[in-house]
């Protein structure tokens, strides 16, 4: 990765995808024993409880015991790998989706997963293979779409960042803010976050959406980015030029 100048800023990169419906991620995962299969239920729907509130140590601890019923079950492995992501214990977490990978390979949410850890660990080579190789089995997986085109932007490869990210915007524009609990904040040298929600405030004039445009403009704005007259004369912005939301958001910068 070619580093650039300037201070070490926080940017933003979506690594967790929606990981289940409940009833039917269980469906394909039976247990020996009617017994067995009711403890394992249990301490799954128990541990999925705590996940949802946010008690990732109280949900380990449940999902722990629901794995030592059934040690192969794919689901029960990514969602105790995030619980250990979600502590900053990615040694951990990445063993867990390594082995749910390893259970199902056509879970593309463990090789999502798995690439968040690559990156946080910025191992940014094995993190790009394994968000392509989520997208390969599931092209519309949108947390992995996002995750890639931040990726590609932080190594300076912009065009192949912006076309991933724009099928990520086409497909749930409101992903990254409707799913904040999955989204892990980390710096990179030479990476302002500034240049991230200025491509995405570009990103979201071109498909029209001025409310996310100005959003994001906003979001750039508190990152240190102010070069206004840029954004009144790059052509990106004209699907929403006569936006009354964005023309009020540049007259205030720019006082016409």
């Amino acid at each position: 990765m070619r580093k650039r100048s300037g201070p070490k800023t926080a940017a933003f990169l979506s690594v967790l995808a929606v990981l289940f419906t409940s009833g039917c991620a269980l469906s394909r995962e039976p247990v020996a024993g009617e017994a067995s299969q009711k403890d394992f239920r249990d301490y799954f729907d128990r541990g999925v409880a705590l996940f949802n509130r946010g008690e990732f140590f109280g949900a380990a601890g449940a999902l722990s015991r629901a794995l030592a019923l059934k040690p192969d079950s794919a689901v029960t492995l990514n969602l105790l790998g995030i619980c250990r992501f979600q502590r900053k214990e990615y040694a951990a977490a990445r063993a867990h989706f390594e082995k749910a990978a390893a259970a199902d390979p056509s879970y593309a949410q463990a090789f999502n997963n798995l690439a968040g850890v690559h990156f946080v660990q910025a191992e940014y080579d094995r993190a790009e293979a394994s968000f392509k190789k989520a997208l390969e089995i599931k092209p519309d997986l949108v947390s992995a779409l996002y995750s890639l085109g931040n990726l590609l932007l932080f190594r300076n490869r912009t065009e192949e960042g912006l076309a991933y990210l724009a099928k990520a915007i086409a497909l749930d524009p409101d992903y990254l803010e409707s799913h904040q609990s999955l989204v892990t904040e980390t710096a990179q040298e030479g990476f302002r976050s500034s240049e991230a929600y200025v491509h995405y405030a570009r990103l979201f004039a071109q498909a029209g959406n001025a409310a996310k445009t100005v959003f994001y403009l906003n979001k750039a704005e508190r990152a240190g980015f102010g070069d206004w007259g840029s954004v009144l004369t790059d052509p990106s912005y004209e699907k929403i030029r006569d936006a009354p939301v964005f023309q009020e958001f540049l007259r205030a910068r720019l006082k016409y």
